[in-house]
């Protein structure tokens, strides 16, 4: 029997691809941090639902609108959670797909902190654009 915490990541991931924000925030810890490694212009940390959000606003943007995560795989105790996925974009009518580690701290059922790792940081970055100190 899984955890219910993969259930709980999988909920989250399945009502973002739905665009079901109302299920995504009550999902979220109100204080939730989102940690993005890399150096692209997406880099960085988020805090709060709303920065949280805006950050995948700002993904979807550039990517075109073509942004999806397929999730491979997804393992989870009382206290930590990881998503194995894919990053889905396109680009010139060119599929981009980036491999991820979603790594999840989870306190009564919400996410309150995420860290993104692409395992191929420099593609994701390059297709992200750097930020201009990396550049």
């Amino acid at each position: 029997m899984e955890h219910p915490n993969v259930d709980v990541l999988r909920r989250g991931y399945d009502a973002l691809e739905k665009a079901e924000v109302e299920t995504v925030r009550g999902l979220l810890a109100d204080d939730v941090v989102c940690h993005v490694a890399g150096s692209s212009i997406l880099a960085g940390e988020y805090v709060g639902h709303d920065e949280v959000f805006d950050l995948i606003v700002r993904l979807i943007e550039l990517s075109d609108a073509t942004h999806h995560v397929v999730v491979q795989d997804v393992v989870a105790d009382d206290r930590l959670g990881v998503v194995f996925a894919v990053h889905e974009m396109r680009r010139d009518d060119v599929l981009h797909r980036f491999q991820a580690v979603h790594v999840w701290a989870l306190r009564d059922g919400k996410g309150e902190r995420l860290t993104i790792y692409p395992t191929d940081v420099y593609a994701f970055d390059g297709f992200l654009g750097r930020t201009p100190q990396y550049a």
